[in-house]
């Protein structure tokens, strides 16, 4: 399959690379739209930051949707557009059995500190996904990612009467 790998500042190459095998208890999906971010721009501008070293050259890419091609547990049809939540963490630890994997100690973004949607297709756990409400368009939906992102910062900031 064709993958977009980040292999050092300015150098993001698309290269052939092995499908993913589907381990026991994953889905097949296959990426439909991805987006770009700040964070995606300046770890090719200037990176790599975030992006570990030793784990490159690496598949970019964490705003990302897809279709679901294959679903051994049955959550999702074949065909079925789905969303990502794309923080994991250790599955143990206090924070990550309240859901709140992004202050896990060991979480992983997954297109950051390892590989990422910038490619043909990925396998993944089916309980991080959510479905895309059949109104939704994939042009709309790839923007779940970075507007939940914003909501949850507006959520923190205090009200300021008059602002």
């Amino acid at each position: 399959m064709r993958a977009a790998r980040f292999h050092g500042a300015k150098d993001l190459r698309i290269e052939e690379v092995a499908k993913p095998l589907v381990p026991e208890g994953q889905t097949l999906v296959a990426m439909e739209r991805v987006g770009i971010c700040g964070t995606a721009l300046e770890e090719y501008l200037i990176g790599p930051g975030i992006i570990p070293s030793h784990r490159m050259p690496m598949i970019i890419g964490h705003e990302y949707i897809g279709r679901v091609i294959e679903d051994p547990l049955g959550k999702f049809t074949p065909g079925t557009l789905v969303i990502p939540d794309g923080i994991v963490g250790c599955g143990s630890c206090f924070h990550c059995v309240r859901h709140e994997e992004g202050r896990c100690k060991k979480y992983e973004c997954i297109g950051l500190p390892c590989d990422g949607g910038m490619a043909e297709f990925m396998a993944t756990d089916p309980h991080r996904w959510i479905e895309v409400p059949s109104h939704v368009s994939p042009e709309v939906a790839v923007f779940a990612e970075p507007m939940s992102v914003a909501v949850r910062a507006m959520n923190k900031v205090p009200l300021v009467p008059g602002a």
